[in-house]
């Protein structure tokens, strides 16, 4: 059908409790392509389709503070998977 780009702002952040699905939440600062979305819509995005057809990031004004969210991040997901193999008895 066509080829849809989104510029974005990461609103949210979250993973699912029974399939460890990486989702975020958005809000659309430009787009382009097949039925482009409005700016200012906000939507959600499954993080394996978002990272299938690549991304892109701004720069942080101070990167380092993004070395501590990405920390944070990476340590919400390696909770959510020891609970998600607790429940599995693994």
């Amino acid at each position: 059908m066509g080829e849809r780009r989104i510029f974005a702002k990461v609103l949210k952040d979250s993973y699912g409790y029974d399939k460890q699905q990486h989702t975020f939440s958005l809000e659309v600062i430009a787009s382009d392509g097949y039925e482009p979305l409005a700016a200012e819509t906000k939507t959600r995005r499954k993080g394996r389709n978002i990272y299938r057809n690549g991304t892109y990031r701004k720069l942080w004004a101070d990167e380092g503070q993004r070395g501590k969210a990405l920390s944070e991040k990476h340590a919400r997901g390696d909770i959510a998977r020891a609970e998600r193999a607790e429940r599995r008895g693994f």
